[in-house]
């Protein structure tokens, strides 16, 4: 869908590190291990492709961690 390939996976690092500042937290949970946020954001050129992330704060660790990224 996206082209991304091992040559160009810079491209999706990119994609995601834009998502999680520019994306809109659709949702929030506690589990056993912390928040986990989802993270929706509509991918400048291509507005009806939506990145979905999903990140965890423990509270051992503050900084978000990346759980999972995939086209919604």
């Amino acid at each position: 869908m996206l082209g991304i390939t091992v040559e160009n996976a810079d491209d999706l690092r990119e994609l995601i590190a834009k998502a999680a500042i520019e994306g809109e937290v659709i949702q929030q949970n506690s589990t056993e291990f912390g928040q986990l946020y989802k993270v929706d954001w509509a991918i400048s050129d291509r507005e009806s492709t939506i990145l979905r992330t999903i990140w965890e704060i423990t509270s051992v660790q503050s900084s978000p961690r990346l759980i999972s990224a995939f086209i919604k």
